[in-house]
């Protein structure tokens, strides 16, 4: 009777409502389900008047005693374990299969923890003649028999360590250690009693090319293989939950049916963020990948016909597209396979998941990956087939949902097999190598709660009512005998071995709370460093003798011998070759290795005196390619304006910054600022109809417009951004109305005031040959070509006076400088570049100019305006800037520019250059100090330099 059919009974059992209300019924759950498997393990051992006598404490014990009965009537039909115990007593006294029997040689005996059920087996196997029973007269004699032993031999060596990951760190070097002086691995052995353990040091050994042996006690659904499965009921159970998906796909080896590769996880994680998916393959996967597939396509070309896009902003966008196409198929195809009626069945649920794990896991074969992969795969399809063989074994059809949970619960057992035995370290709990000689063992994590480990009590038999039904504790499990036991296992494994190194890991890594000893680690120590009032307290206080206290700044010194793997090994030495006071360019691996030598080159020349290709000193680009030749943005010259190293990035190299996926409440500035935009290029062309040129719409028909024309913009923004609710859409819209109502008011005094109307709204020039672009001349003699699009122009009666203005729905901090520098050191060139197109298209008329911040009002809602575009000012300077842009890119000027310090409400300290930078990330933290450093170390940056100090 295998874990998987008992565990069916018991539900079986669980699910008859004819044996009580309390303990059962037509829900089950898991943790009831559990505790009765548990249970009935227990009650298997007692007697009928055990039985019995469980029966008359009343309350809910005849109901647990009836369940136990009726799973006993439903495995009948199994072999049970006290069944073959019986049976295997038989054979021996009976002088059946005599052969085989005498072919087991000489059967040795110890007479602890023999329960009732196997009695006769013993006393069966104790009457053979070359028998040897040994017998424990006085176990706590011989456990201060091993202790005195112990300290004589001085076989004990107690180890304090920071955390449980230095605790394995040490552990690794200290096998390697004892390989180097002859010990051969499979007379080493690391035992626990925290389950954990086992995937963290056969981690830890096998990283280190250590072989491991022993149990596998790494449970199924620690395993890619194992998260592939809960990944995939999870999709299923809560309906393509985004989290359940985008987890599943990251945390297991998926692949893609139709082209049997991995999947792209980390792109589609972004992808579905962006996109605002929250769950439904129906309702939000496919409607909402298709719109963002169709907005992120149309929202980049916007940007570069405004110029606002990066070199491969429309490329990158058609990319993305590809992907949600690509993650829309996955998903169809993965929904239709989903569970149906079919699967109520264990054999219906076994066929359909080894399907799935046939199309969507990656195998051996599919990733040539080790034997140890095969085998979790093995494991994996060995308990589907137990799945299968469970149907038609009870009267109960299971239906989806319960086949679904069993599996899962089955994933998470711990008993799965056992590794090859001596050809590698012993990784085991400790109960596991209770009996077994090893030259060394170590015992790890003995912090408080362990040493011994209690365990959880049974819910459905306290400990009194054991005690009252077995008062030695012969067959029912209790504290005191699992303190016993374990005591006794702890000293059986210490006297087994050499020598024992016992380990205490002070803390969990990320905690800051201290742990405590464990009860025998303490009493190791006192035993070891001859104190028998010890105190935990102590241990911290000083080094003892036969404890060694590791500490933080202690364990990052270890000397080289000392290293856990080769990469550890690798560090180390480095570490001693530098303290040494040798050229860390000759160090070996740097002369092996271009990876690091590079590293380390980039190490000194970022943070040396000198301007480098480290920190923007590019080479050249080459003839015939300078941006004389092309038609550029003035957006893109205000970037290198303002930090060249930012431009040098997202037009140079067409890095795309990675964008937080995560759904913000509210819209980001840039996001409101394009809402606003798009409002007024709306109103505005509605506005401008031949139909108003007599009579303009009234003061009503112009709210009602700027209303509707919201409404849609923000209809399109939820396709674009969805995922937000009604009520953070509505607050925006509210805003947005607000400002535009306030700027509309505004905008009919200022017309009235003026006798100007507007002409012209998003006005292109330098694109597809319908305007020409703005050029200018440089001194060089080069011509510099800019595109742009205009917000909006407007013309007196008269057409002698043109208004340009550039809306900007931010503050207007950062513009107030431009009445005295217009240009603002070349960050500011929208202004000039559109007066400069406007005048071509009105050369007889005066062209002002103006940036318009619809959300100021009075004085500060244009900046400048009175004073007008002056042509004979503003255009030399002009000249001179684009000049030194144009200079200092063609010679591969990309300095990081961080400028002032500055600290803006509720964003962290920052630099003037870099609080809304979108690169922020990839510069350097002492970028201010470097740029200090090295401004003027090179001729090449005086160019630049000049332009961002004003010097024109």
């Amino acid at each position: 009777l295998h874990d998987l059919q008992a565990s069916e009974f018991v539900y079986e059992s669980a699910r008859d409502i004819t044996l009580g209300p309390d303990l059962g019924g037509d829900e089950v759950s898991p943790q009831l389900h559990n505790a009765l498997h548990s249970t009935f393990r227990e009650l298997e051992l007692l007697d009928s008047n055990q039985l019995d006598q469980l029966v008359d404490q009343g309350g809910v014990f005849p109901e647990l005693v009836n369940r136990f009965h009726r799973y006993m009537t439903l495995a009948s039909g199994h072999r049970r374990g006290h069944q073959v115990s019986k049976r295997a007593a038989e054979i021996i006294t009976s002088g059946e299969h005599s052969e085989r029997v005498k072919a087991m040689g000489t059967v040795l005996l110890v007479n602890a923890f023999v329960s009732p059920v196997h009695n006769d087996l013993y006393n069966a196997l104790s009457n053979m003649p070359d028998a040897i029973a040994v017998t424990i007269d006085d176990p706590e004699a011989e456990i201060e028999r091993v202790q005195r032993s112990a300290k004589e031999s001085h076989k004990l060596h107690l180890r304090s360590v920071p955390d449980t990951a230095e605790e394995i760190r040490d552990v690794v070097r200290e096998i390697i250690r004892l390989a180097r002086c002859g010990k051969r691995f499979g007379r080493l052995a690391v035992v626990f009693e925290e389950e954990s353990y086992a995937t963290r040091i056969t981690e830890a050994l096998e990283f280190a090319g250590i072989p491991v042996s022993g149990p596998d006690r790494i449970a199924l659904s620690d395993t890619p293989e194992g998260r592939f499965v809960t990944g995939l009921l999870n999709i299923f159970k809560n309906d393509f939950n985004r989290l359940d998906l985008t987890t599943w796909l990251s945390s297991a080896p998926v692949k893609d049916p139709e082209s049997g590769l991995l999947v792209p996880s980390a792109r589609w994680d972004a992808i579905s963020r962006t996109a605002g998916i929250t769950s439904s393959v129906e309702h939000s996967w496919l409607p909402r990948l298709d719109r963002y597939a169709r907005n992120v396509v149309s929202q980049a070309e916007r940007s570069e016909r405004e110029g606002e896009g990066r070199a491969n902003t429309i490329a990158a966008a058609r990319s993305d597209a590809e992907y949600a196409d690509r993650l829309k198929e996955f998903l169809i195809q993965l929904a239709d396979r989903g569970p149906s009626e079919l699967e109520d069945s264990w054999l219906g649920f076994g066929r359909w998941l080894r399907s799935m794990v046939q199309d969507y896991l990656i195998g051996k074969d599919d990733a040539k990956e080790s034997d140890e992969s095969d085998s979790k795969i093995s494991r994996l399809l060995r308990l589907i087939d137990q799945m299968e063989s469970l149907e038609g074994s009870g009267s109960i059809i299971p239906k989806y949902e319960h086949c679904s949970e069993v599996f899962r619960e089955q994933l998470g057992h711990r008993s799965a097999g056992l590794r090859t035995l001596g050809k590698g370290v012993y990784v085991g709990p400790l109960w596991t190598a209770s009996g077994c000689l090893f030259d060394t063992v170590f015992m790890l994590g003995m912090s408080e709660g362990r040493y011994p480990t209690l365990g959880l009590n049974d819910p459905l038999l306290p400990e009194p009512v054991k005690k009252l039904i077995d008062p030695k504790s012969v067959c029912l499990s209790t504290v005191d005998t699992r303190v016993e036991e374990s005591r006794h296992l702890f000293h059986f494994v210490q006297n087994s071995a050499e020598t024992i190194f016992m380990y205490w890991p002070r803390s969990v890594p990320g905690e800051s709370n201290t742990q405590g000893p464990a009860r025998w680690f303490l009493e190791s120590a006192r035993l070891v460093s001859g104190d028998p009032l010890l105190q935990a307290g102590d241990l911290l206080e000083g080094e003892l003798t036969g404890v060694t206290i590791l500490r933080v700044e202690s364990s990052e010194l270890q000397p080289f011998e000392r290293a856990g793997d080769i990469h550890d090994f690798d560090f180390l030495t480095a570490h001693s070759w530098q303290q040494g006071g040798n050229d860390p360019n000759l160090f070996p691996l740097a002369k092996n290795f271009e990876s690091l030598s590079n590293s380390m080159n980039f190490e000194v020349e970022r943070n040396g005196s000198n301007w480098t290709e480290y920190d923007g000193n590019i080479a050249p680009l080459a003839a015939g390619s300078s941006l004389g030749q092309t038609i550029n943005s003035a957006t893109a010259f205000e970037t290198y304006a303002t930090c060249p190293y930012q431009y040098f990035l997202s037009h140079r190299l067409n890095v795309e910054p990675t964008v937080s996926p995560e759904v913000e409440i509210g819209l980001d500035p840039l996001t409101f600022g394009s809402l606003i935009h798009a409002v007024l290029e709306t109103f505005s062309k509605w506005r401008m109809r031949d139909e108003f040129v007599d009579e303009p719409p009234d003061r009503q028909r112009q709210v009602s417009s700027i209303r509707d024309s919201v409404d849609e913009e923000i209809e399109l923004l939820k396709e674009k951004t969805p995922g937000r609710s009604d009520g953070a859409w509505r607050i925006e819209k509210q805003r947005a109305l607000t400002l535009l109502m306030k700027w509309l008011r505004r905008e009919s005094d200022l017309i009235q005031r003026s006798g100007m109307r507007q002409v012209k709204a998003e006005y292109e020039f330098g694109r597809d040959n319908l305007k020409l672009p703005v050029e200018v001349k440089t001194a060089t003699g080069d011509t510099v070509k800019f595109r742009g699009q205009v917000d909006r122009v407007d013309i007196s009666d008269d057409n002698k006076q043109v208004f340009v203005y550039d809306y900007k729905s931010g503050s207007n901090d950062s513009y107030k400088d431009v009445k005295k520098d217009p240009l603002k050191k070349g960050t500011k060139l929208q202004l000039p570049i559109y007066s400069m197109a406007v005048a071509a298209e009105y050369p007889e008329a005066k062209v002002s100019a103006a940036y318009w911040f619809v959300g100021e009002s009075g004085t500060d809602e244009f900046i400048p305006r009175q004073s007008g575009y002056e042509k004979e000012q503003t255009e030399p300077e002009l000249v001179t800037v684009v000049e030194k842009i144009v200079r200092s890119i063609d010679q591969g000027v990309f300095p990081a520019h961080p400028g002032k310090p500055e600290k803006l409400p509720g964003r962290p300290a920052s630099f003037e250059n870099c609080t809304y930078c979108e690169y922020q990330r990839v510069c350097p933290t002492s970028k201010s100090r470097l740029w200090e450093s090295k401004k003027n170390s090179d001729k090449d940056l005086e160019s630049y330099l000049s332009l961002a100090n004003g010097d024109l």
